[in-house]
């Protein structure tokens, strides 16, 4: 899990002055399924008598892997067969107008029954149809935790008023797990943003090379979601991430122009 992790609940507008980055949102649900959030059960289906207990949308639910931890649980396994459409919402999030950043962990219960998934936002309101943006489509989810990202930013978000939806849109699947899923945004004072034509990272995710084509580079640094310099390099544009953890880093590249910021993820 994200190193952040010990943070329980929700938490909004909590200010990291190291890297000038803004927590937006941070949800671990070890306190349950927050208020704020928004569970909806549009497909009116009955969970099959081994799920019973997942009797609304998104549920709290014991982490299969580690009975220590809660995490969010949706089911598509349906007595009749049918396909789910159960929706976990966001509270309305402000992004900011540089470096907005959703990051999250998801997994299937059974690798011979994954699960499918929408990442939906909408900039109006919480209603099904509000949410015309599809910014993620996942197609049977690895039955091992794994961390995602998507960058708001690239999508065209900055400066927006926003609610993110996660849509269980599975036909026979099993469970399908949330956890640790956070909204993150740069503080614009503080660094200036290269234009992205300029920047090329790839691949990303990865197991261990990052290849980074940056026009006119001074510094690449490595920093953790806390904001700690992990690494720097001024003379080559190749990144190695094997020795590193699993998880979600931030990527500085300084140049003349100003600093761009991209998180990548590590497998």
């Amino acid at each position: 899990m994200f190193q952040f992790k010990l943070i329980a609940g929700i938490s909004l507008l909590f200010s990291l002055n190291v890297t000038a980055q803004t927590i937006l949102l941070q949800t671990d649900f070890e306190s349950g399924i927050p208020a704020a959030y928004t569970s909806i059960n549009y497909d009116g289906l009955t969970p099959a008598p081994v799920v019973s207990t997942y009797v609304d949308a998104w549920n709290a639910v014991i982490n299969p892997t580690d009975p220590t931890d809660t995490v969010a649980g949706s089911t598509s396994y349906f007595s009749p067969i049918g396909k789910a459409d159960r929706w976990l919402i966001t509270p309305q999030l402000v992004l900011g107008s540089f470096g907005n950043y959703l990051n999250w962990e998801a997994r299937s219960q059974d690798a011979s029954y994954p699960d499918d998934y929408l990442v939906l936002l909408s900039t109006t309101g919480t209603s099904k149809t509000d949410f015309k943006d599809t910014i993620g489509n996942i197609q049977g989810e690895y039955a091992a935790w794994t961390t995602r990202s998507i960058s708001l930013t690239d999508k065209g978000f900055d400066d927006s008023t926003v609610y993110i939806a996660f849509v269980n849109r599975t036909n026979n699947g099993f469970k399908l797990y949330l956890d640790d899923i956070q909204v993150s945004s740069n503080d614009p004072l503080a660094v200036k943003s290269m234009t992205t034509d300029a920047i090329r990272i790839y691949p990303n995710p990865t197991t261990g090379i990052i290849h980074i084509e940056a026009k006119g580079f001074k510094s690449i640094t490595l920093l953790d979601l806390q904001g700690k310099n992990l690494e720097r390099i001024m003379d080559n544009t190749n990144l190695d991430l094997s020795g590193f953890p699993s998880g979600i880093y931030i990527l500085e590249i300084e140049s003349q122009t100003g600093v761009y910021r991209r998180s990548i993820t590590k497998f």
